[in-house]
């Protein structure tokens, strides 16, 4: 395994990166849900997903980022991560990851995008993707973050 510092170093990038989406998630939880389906793209609902969809996709780069290596064979010998290999499997296979990049690309690329794509329509109806997907990743990333800071863990 790799040098205690590059563990902590790389599990901080990767949680820092997990606290983005998490902020701009409960901002969405807190936003009302509009009252008809057409709302949805113009209400801040609306917006805050798409965003937070977005920085999902973030976190599934740099999860997969070599930077990220150390992260996450630590990550593997304090927790099970084979629910969140899963889900992220599933992405790739399924269509999800290609609307999750479409969506990170339509929310920070609007420089190259048109304003009704892919990417904006991506996020409708895979809430429970998304969700499923956000909630263990945190759930791998506390026990994580418990580890690395109990006494004797690897935050020397």
């Amino acid at each position: 395994m790799a040098d205690t510092l590059s563990v902590v170093e790389s599990f901080s990038n990767l949680h820092d990166v997990f606290m983005n989406a998490s902020v701009v998630k409960r901002a969405m939880d807190q936003a009302p849900i509009p009252n008809e389906d057409a709302q949805w793209h113009y209400h801040d609902r609306g917006r805050l997903e798409r965003l937070w969809v977005a920085l999902l996709a973030v976190l599934i780069e740099a999860w997969h980022a070599d930077q990220m290596k150390p992260a996450r064979e630590y990550l593997a010998t304090v927790t099970n991560i084979d629910e969140l290999v899963r889900l992220l499997r599933e992405a790739r296979k399924s269509d999800n990851f290609k609307r999750l990049q479409a969506n990170r690309s339509y929310m920070f690329h609007r420089d190259e995008r048109e304003y009704w794509n892919e990417g904006r329509l991506g996020p409708i109806g895979h809430l429970d993707f998304h969700v499923a997907l956000h909630s263990e990743f945190s759930r791998v990333l506390l026990v994580g973050l418990r580890s690395i800071n109990a006494p004797g863990g690897d935050s020397a």
